[in-house]
């Protein structure tokens, strides 16, 4: 009877290292999945961007940002160009996060930016936040960056 209940438990204890180790390796699936996911958004939106498309990068900025965004581009719409933007790092601002809001972060190097009236190229790094919320990420733009 001992032996049974010895066999049970070795059973039950092994039955639950694997749930364990089950859930563990689903959690870090969907935490690089929003890593691709917070990749494929910022590379789409510095695409839209970097060429001036700014209505079309629009579709990523946060709509309670969306005020500081409007008025930036507005300002900058026939004065900033960029040669190149080069995305360095997408990460979890929270590595534990799995339900939403998430926040995320974003570096970018930009390459050769010229911002009229000044026509010195220079190269930026820009950090930037992104949160994700429902089904997508959304940039909570920073543009201070290239403004000093």
């Amino acid at each position: 009877m001992v032996r049974m209940a010895a066999a049970a438990f070795r059973i039950t204890l092994a039955l639950l290292v694997a749930i364990a180790v089950a859930g563990c390796a689903s959690t870090q699936s969907k935490r690089k999945d929003l890593i691709n996911q917070l990749c494929e958004a910022a590379e789409t939106f510095h695409k839209f961007f970097k060429w001036g498309d700014f209505d079309g990068a629009a579709a990523f900025v946060d709509p309670n940002k969306m005020e500081d965004y409007a008025r930036w581009t507005a300002k900058y719409e026939d004065l900033f160009m960029a040669e190149s933007y080069l995305i360095m790092s997408c990460t979890l601002t929270d590595p534990e996060a799995t339900k939403p809001p998430i926040e995320g972060k974003v570096v970018v190097k930009y390459r050769g930016v010229v911002i009229l009236p000044d026509p010195a190229r220079r190269d930026y790094v820009w950090v930037q936040k992104w949160v994700f919320e429902g089904d997508s990420w959304m940039l909570q733009p920073d543009f201070s960056v290239f403004e000093k």
